[in-house]
């Protein structure tokens, strides 16, 4: 599951751009789970 969130990560301009980002040193995940479904997200921050 980790490598497949990352590999879509990085393929998305937006994410790869604050992947990166020197500035953004911070990062937080949150993954949720619906039946079958499966989401989640990346926040970035530099503090």
């Amino acid at each position: 599951l980790a490598n497949s969130l990352v590999k879509k990560w990085i393929e998305s301009p937006m994410h790869r751009k604050n992947i990166k980002a020197p500035e953004m040193t911070k990062s937080g995940v949150g993954i949720a789970r619906q039946g079958n479904r499966i989401i989640a997200a990346q926040v970035f921050g530099s503090r």
